[in-house]
């Protein structure tokens, strides 16, 4: 009971890692876009000389100015709540490494069954190096947005890996569909040989049925005359006239 309710804590830490895997991912793309428009909007932020000149011709350029300031100041803010959410992922990350060093405290005891412990054991290291990737993650994002550099574009990487994976799945479902239409040609042939293994057994039949009459009548006129002659002619013909009753059919193996 006691490795049932350690392996549902685990496969909870297993899910728990991977959300805040992909809010860190989502986290990453939010704070590239959001450098790079401020690194776009960086040289329009600085308002012209002319513009104190209080010109009616620069008023739009003012009003620009003002609307870039603005932007800045919500950007700003942005950054901030993405620091937030920094250090909310980071006190998660914490808390799930107290969690998993208790559950590796617990593993190590000597009443549990040591193939168990050792899966626990390397389960545990995984989520280990995981954080430790998480935790690199989190303190490089909060370098890139204390000095307001791009994020490094690891956004691609993981855009090519779906693309990849989108490709062997769509050269999958190809090859899927080919041999689907294989087995429905080869369900079709099959279905032609059937129907021409069926007419021959019908005329098989028909052909056996002729031969059993022919030689129930041979029977009877041997018995009418019993003369070996007159057997031997009646032989001749009935197999002439049964030759020549039986239909011809053409069967194609293909």
């Amino acid at each position: 009971m006691r490795f049932k309710v350690q392996e549902e804590e685990l496969e909870l830490q297993k899910q728990e890692l991977s959300h805040k895997e992909n809010d860190i991912r989502a986290l990453e793309k939010r704070l590239e876009e959001e450098q790079q428009i401020s690194l776009a909007a960086a040289p329009l932020a600085q308002a012209p000389e002319f513009a104190s000149k209080g010109c009616s011709l620069f008023a739009e350029v003012d009003d620009g100015r003002r609307r870039q300031e603005e932007d800045m100041r919500k950007l700003a803010e942005k950054n901030a709540l993405l620091i937030q959410m920094m250090r909310k992922a980071q006190e998660e990350v914490r808390r799930t490494q107290e969690e998993l060093q208790n559950m590796r405290n617990l593993g190590t005891g000597t009443s549990y069954d040591s193939d168990f412990v050792n899966q626990i054991c390397v389960e545990l290291n995984e989520r280990k190096a995981t954080i430790s990737r998480q935790i690199d993650t989190i303190m490089l994002l909060e370098r890139q947005v204390k000095a307001k550099t791009v994020v490094p574009p690891s956004a691609t990487v993981l855009r090519s890996e779906n693309e990849e994976l989108t490709e062997r799945c769509r050269m999958i479902q190809m090859e899927k569909a080919k041999l689907f239409d294989e087995n429905r040609k080869l369900d079709r042939i099959n279905g032609t040989q059937k129907n021409a293994l069926r007419k021959l057994e019908f005329e098989l039949k028909m052909a056996q049925d002729r031969l059993g009459q022919a030689l129930k009548s041979r029977e009877n006129v041997n018995r009418a005359k019993g003369s070996p002659i007159v057997e031997h002619i009646l032989n001749a013909s009935e197999v002439i006239s049964f030759a020549r009753e039986m239909p011809t059919t053409s069967y194609s193996g293909r």
